[in-house]
């Protein structure tokens, strides 16, 4: 059985679908910063950020990681105020109004340990991570991510870390997604383990 240990705020607030669109990096980054409206934080505004700043975008090319940790220290306004759209913006990108207050916060990488991730949610602070998928992490039974490592080739998606577990002989990590609230725990929420992290996080992301 397993015992929650810790459990983030950030783990209970409604989470959204991405859709089809490659945006998996501004969820994150929205979530990630949660704390400082807490409120939702628009990824639409921070992907555009992005975009915008990106020589030769095309929709569907998604962000860099520079261009995201840049736009993330621009700001984003509350998703009520900029809301998330179904499509790719169209081209030319375009401007961003000017008005909206923005909250930002400067995003850098972590530490990409097991304990040092427990010791982030010890202190509050969500993690991102970067993470190879299997084909198990597609499709989670019981709220729970069965370890594989068989990995999809050319797939990285990034999700946040918002609580910590264990069991009689593992421990593990309760991560957000966004791909709505049908995938995982039926609130777009599943468990990883300790094993999974170590062989598939590629690197680690938060708050600086």
């Amino acid at each position: 059985m397993l015992n929650e240990l810790i459990r983030l705020p950030e783990a209970d607030i409604t989470v959204r679908p991405q859709g089809l669109r490659p945006t998996c990096l501004a969820f994150a980054l929205s979530d990630l910063n949660y704390q400082l409206a807490n409120d939702h934080l628009s990824p639409e505004y921070i992907y555009r950020v992005a975009a915008l700043s990106l020589q030769n975008w095309q929709p569907h090319d998604g962000m860099t990681w520079d261009s995201a940790i840049a736009a993330a220290q621009v700001g984003q306004p509350l998703e009520a105020s900029f809301p998330y759209q179904a499509d790719e913006p169209p081209l030319p990108v375009p401007a961003l109004p000017q008005q909206l207050p923005l909250h930002g916060n400067t995003i850098g990488l972590q530490q990409n340990r097991f304990d040092e991730i427990v010791v982030r949610l010890k202190r509050n602070t969500p993690t991102g991570l970067a993470l190879r998928l299997t084909h198990e992490f597609y499709a989670p039974q019981n709220g729970m991510v069965s370890f594989s490592d068989q990995v999809l080739p050319g797939m990285l998606h990034a999700v946040v870390v918002v609580g910590y577990g264990a069991s009689n002989s593992k421990q593990w990590l309760l991560i957000r997604n966004s791909w709505g609230a049908p995938w995982g725990d039926g609130a777009g929420r599943a468990w990883i383990c300790e094993s999974y992290v170590l062989t598939h996080s590629m690197f680690a992301f938060g708050v600086s």
